[in-house]
């Protein structure tokens, strides 16, 4: 039961941080090509509720 509960844990801190890679290459693109960023912080996919889903 420890495990599997450990296990989701670890996919949903995986998703979260490839999530957050994604979210940054995006914006040093942008910012790299002379746009303007969409935003500061992630706030698509599971950044959507908390500012921390990987913390939780």
């Amino acid at each position: 039961m420890v495990a599997v509960v450990f296990l989701e844990w670890l996919a949903g801190e995986t998703v979260a941080d490839q999530q957050q890679w994604n979210f940054h290459r995006r914006k040093s693109a942008a910012i790299a090509s002379g746009r303007e960023s969409e935003s500061r912080f992630a706030r698509t996919g599971l950044f959507r509720h908390p500012r921390h889903p990987n913390h939780l």
